[in-house]
């Protein structure tokens, strides 16, 4: 009679499990045994239930030739096998003698979880039990450790994150082993996958071109080894790398005519193809041999500059470029042109400070003028210019006009501020944002100084001594442009 024990079940158990975790798995190397049956033991039940076996082995046990893997016999190599050779392992039920012989799948006189896993492969399709005992015959002399030659595949172009080659089988190819050369230095590739190999970034570094030698091979024996690679003739690819993108954002001089972009050399780029795109039509502006490129501008319009860096070289002493698989885009406006404005500029000089004072000196007079800002900034711009005469409208219009010229973010507020006697007081003034870099709105009042004899230049809000704004738009605050 025989009596299984709650351990020799969990020794059933683990093995099933070992012939699961295998089945997500394949032999990388025909010396390396699969991690997943290393701690066998340690997944088996520990309960003290003691072995009761008419079975026992004996000294004069005869012994019967089972099939390799075959470990109880029965014709068919299965999981049940799996889990008798783990429950010899574990000590939990000794093998006779035919079944240890046929669970010592590589003949080394051992019976370990090498073997577990070799008898799990062979159930799972993965390599048969006895596979090199099928191979090819050849002499030593005969073995090739390296190819004696190579053909050269068609060369790749590709980002650095995307270095990677393919090629096609060669014939009695078993398997391939493929290197890497990048900056002078030889490795092997990252990943091998389905006659495909790469090679990560970090391992291409710097490297302008990545050599791949595709190395295929056969498994043979000969009269002192067994299953070992001799290699056939070989495939070299060149992977030359494209340039990096520019990853810096890109930025503007603004003039009144023309508008220069700048970004941060990318790696690997020699020179850059500029695109310019403006009212839904995109053009090559040009190629670039620094960073930087100009262009003219129409007045108030929109502009996308587009970056693609290039990289130039020669290849088989034929002159090639290659461009960046990424590209850098940037946006900007151009300035308004007010001609009368420009005009007085070109008189006084191309100062803040100077428009400011200009502004100042107009003669105030409220006759055909309203003061409700109805007529628009040009308007009263216009009337200031071509008149020397207005009011806190006109004169405020004109600095706008001007400081908006010279690229200021200037702005023309209608809006009211509250006299001595606590009234509200229709009045125009200008805004300016970030004035200087300084991520402030400053407010310019040329007509401030008109009354108060008080500069009205570089105030903000709430300074002593200027006038109460309605800055909070408490009462009414707008910006006209």
């Amino acid at each position: 009679m025989k009596v299984f024990t709650r351990r020799f079940c969990a020794a059933a158990a683990s093995a099933a499990l070992v012939f699961s975790q295998l089945g997500m798995t394949a032999w990388a190397d025909d010396n390396k045994q699969d991690n997943s049956t290393e701690n066998i033991a340690e997944k088996t039940d520990t309960a003290d239930d003691k072995v009761t076996t008419d079975d026992a082995v004996t000294d004069d046990e005869t012994v019967t030739d089972y099939e390799t893997g075959d470990v109880n016999g029965d014709s068919n190599i299965n999981v049940t096998d799996i889990a008798l050779v783990a429950s010899h392992i574990k000590g939990i039920k000794a093998l006779d003698k035919s079944g240890a012989k046929a669970a010592d799948i590589d003949e080394d006189d051992n019976i370990n979880v090498t073997d577990i896993s070799m008898i799990a492969a062979h159930i799972k399709g993965i390599k048969s039990i006895g596979w090199e005992k099928t191979l090819e015959k050849m002499s030593d002399a005969d073995i090739k450790n390296e190819p004696q030659n190579y053909t050269k595949l068609a060369d790749v172009f590709a980002a650095k994150d995307k270095v990677s080659v393919n090629w096609d089988a060669a014939d009695g190819a078993m398997g391939y082993a493929v290197t890497c050369i990048a900056g002078g230095n030889e490795r092997d590739a990252d990943t091998i996958s389905v006659r495909t190999a790469k090679l990560l970034p970090d391992n291409v570094g710097d490297a302008q071109k990545v050599t791949f030698r595709i190395k295929p091979y056969r498994i043979v024996n000969t009269e002192t080894q067994t299953a070992v690679r001799t290699y056939l003739d070989g495939m070299e690819c060149d992977v030359y790398i494209k340039p990096e993108g520019v990853t810096s954002d890109i930025s503007f001089e603004v003039s009144v005519d023309k508008i220069k972009a700048h970004w941060e050399a990318a790696k690997g780029a020699d020179c850059y193809d500029v695109y310019l795109s403006a009212n839904g039509s995109e053009k090559l502006l040009g190629r670039s041999e620094d960073t930087s490129c100009e262009f003219e501008c129409s007045p108030s319009t929109g502009y996308t500059v587009k970056v693609v860096s290039v990289k130039k070289l020669t290849i088989d002493g034929k002159e090639t470029e290659l461009k960046s698989e990424t590209e850098k885009t940037g946006s900007v406006t151009s300035r308004p042109v007010y001609e009368k404005a420009k005009n007085k500029l070109d008189q006084i000089g191309w100062d803040i400070r100077a428009a400011y004072n200009w502004s100042t000196t107009l003669i105030d007079t409220n006759t055909g003028l309203n003061v409700d800002g109805s007529s628009g900034m040009e308007w009263y711009a216009d009337y200031g210019f071509d008149n020397n005469r207005g009011n806190c409208y006109v004169d405020a219009a004109c600095l706008c006009e001007m400081a908006l010229m010279m690229g200021y973010d200037a702005h023309l507020v209608s809006g009211f501020y509250k006299n001595d006697k606590g009234d509200w007081v229709d009045h125009a003034w200008v805004e300016i944002d970030n004035y200087a870099g300084t991520d402030q709105t400053f407010i310019m009042d040329p007509y401030f100084r008109v009354k108060t004899g008080r500069s009205g230049f570089e105030l903000q809000y709430g300074d002593p001594g200027s006038w109460d704004y309605d800055y909070y738009g408490e009462y009414y605050k707008h910006r006209m442009n």
